[in-house]
């Protein structure tokens, strides 16, 4: 079952769902005990993997972190968004 897996994580780049329906099928094993099989080893995954450079393009447009800081501080002292600071 091992191999089965692996082998369709390598041609999808992850183990889709309708795909584990699929070897179910083919197979005559249990969906629960693909899946069960499946979540056991730490390289298998359900979902395609991260887009890096959308990750990183995020990063790069993310304001620094002190704007944050200073609006979180604002609001918590009940300054409305938007209003200029208290002198």
């Amino acid at each position: 079952m091992l191999e089965i897996l692996e082998r369709t994580q390598a041609a999808y780049g992850y183990l889709p769902v309708a795909a584990l329906k699929r070897i179910s099928q083919k197979t005559g094993a249990w969906y629960a005990m693909i899946y069960g099989t499946a979540t056991y080893y730490g390289h298998l995954r359900f979902e395609p993997a991260a887009d890096t450079h959308q990750a990183a393009a995020v990063d790069r447009n993310r304001p620094p972190e002190a704007s944050y800081v200073a609006a979180l501080g604002a609001s918590l002292a009940g300054v409305p968004r938007g209003a200029p600071p208290a002198a």
